[in-house]
């Protein structure tokens, strides 16, 4: 069931990070051409739900240590990248012969992670230290 959450959450988050990059993005380079959005948020929810299919890769259950984690967020956004890429490429988000809209395509995608993954992290730290918490207070309240 955490899993499926979790997904979800990714799903969520990178359609945000998608929708807001996509509005950066034809804000640069399509400024003057009338722009017909329905395609593109469907493109947008299917690139998000293969983002979220990184969460069905097993994660280990025990803590990593620095090197490790570094490495399993290095993979990570070595498939993110790859499915956006290959998502730009296929619906042809991106102008392949303009090296300026794929390297700011890379940009936007980079920073949207770098962001989410920030987001969780944080939020995995204060569902850390509630849990702490929590059993704080019940060892305390079995020690009296």
């Amino acid at each position: 069931m955490n899993r499926i959450k979790d997904m979800m959450k990714i799903f969520v988050n990178v359609l945000a990070g998608s929708t807001i990059s996509a509005a950066i993005y034809i804000q640069i380079f399509y400024r003057d051409e009338a722009f017909q959005g329905g395609e593109l948020l469907w493109q947008l929810i299917i690139a998000a739900f293969l983002c979220s299919l990184c969460k069905v890769i097993p994660e280990p259950k025990k803590e990593l240590s620095k090197w490790r984690l570094l490495l399993h967020i290095l993979l990570l956004y070595i498939y993110e990248i790859t499915v956006m890429l290959s998502c730009a490429f296929f619906f042809k988000w991106i102008d392949e012969d303009h090296i300026s809209s794929v390297i700011l395509f890379i940009a936007l995608v980079t920073i949207v992670f770098f962001l989410i993954a920030a987001g969780l992290y944080y939020a995995g730290l204060r569902e850390t230290k509630g849990l702490n918490e929590k059993l704080k207070r019940y060892q305390n309240k079995n020690e009296e």
